[in-house]
């Protein structure tokens, strides 16, 4: 499972488990969206980002890789229609943590 971002936060989460009941394991830092981030050229002061994903259906088990999604937003209207990544999941393709 990925979950995240929270508002006011970064990171994407990992958790695993072999039954949806649990035990679910440790939290683990997937990902850090670079929207989110200062110094990044996605950066923005409004950005938030939201609804982080694991698509299972795409597991990769030769590779043991996830493909992952998440979204932004803006909070200033005008930005986000300048920017095109504003509303669009975005794709990740990550390894699975150990």
């Amino acid at each position: 499972m990925a979950y995240g971002p929270h508002f006011g936060r970064k990171s994407v989460y990992f958790r695993a488990a072999s039954e949806i009941t649990g035990p679910w394991s440790d939290r683990h830092t997937l990902y850090e969206c670079p929207e989110l981030i200062e110094g990044t050229p996605l950066y923005d002061e409004d950005n938030f980002c939201y609804c982080a994903r694991v698509h299972a259906q795409f597991f990769n088990e030769d590779s043991s890789k996830l493909l992952v999604t998440y979204t932004c937003g803006s909070k200033n209207w005008s930005k986000s229609i300048a920017n095109m990544t504003i509303g669009v999941p975005q794709v990740l393709v990550i390894p699975v943590p150990r």
